[in-house]
């Protein structure tokens, strides 16, 4: 279940075909029952995406790749496959800004939607999504999306 925290109105989006880490639910147990939803502290993973887009921003995709994305994310992508994606992703290559429209958690899964803003303007719709591990919260997803534009056809 979804708890959005703050959200505006959604446009039409197109998951760009790019490699990217499937989403998981991770959940805490106590007691061996009983399951709890971790509340993030939302500055913290901010701080983890800036960290990230800086990393790549100044070329450091080795530094960005091991120290700010999850087990699985790895699992599910390269390295190789990030720098092939920073490559061809202009704002995220050249990023300026990441810019969140809404927050929420899903179980023990932070979730920021907003736009990623390159140096030269250009936007891209981005998600965000971190989970904790070993104590520390790294990114598990990222889904970059392209506005879909319409193709009206001629009378």
């Amino acid at each position: 279940m979804k708890f959005p925290i703050f959200s505006n109105t959604t446009i039409a989006l197109t998951l760009l075909t790019v490699p990217i880490a499937v989403v998981a639910m991770y959940t805490s147990q106590i007691s061996g029952t009983e399951q709890i939803a971790v509340h993030p502290n939302k500055k913290e993973l901010l701080k983890i995406i800036n960290d990230f887009l800086i990393a790549i921003r100044a070329d450091k995709l080795e530094d960005a790749y091991n120290l700010y994305t999850s087990t699985q994310f790895r699992q599910g992508t390269s390295l190789a496959d990030l720098k092939s994606l920073a490559a061809a992703i202009m704002p995220l290559s050249s990023n300026k800004l990441f810019q969140y429209h809404s927050f929420y958690v899903d179980g023990n899964i932070a979730i920021f939607q907003g736009d990623l803003i390159a140096t030269n303007e250009s936007v891209i719709p981005v998600e965000y999504d971190l989970v904790q591990e070993n104590g520390q919260w790294k990114i598990m997803g990222l889904q970059l999306y392209q506005i879909q534009k319409s193709n009206p056809q001629s009378p």
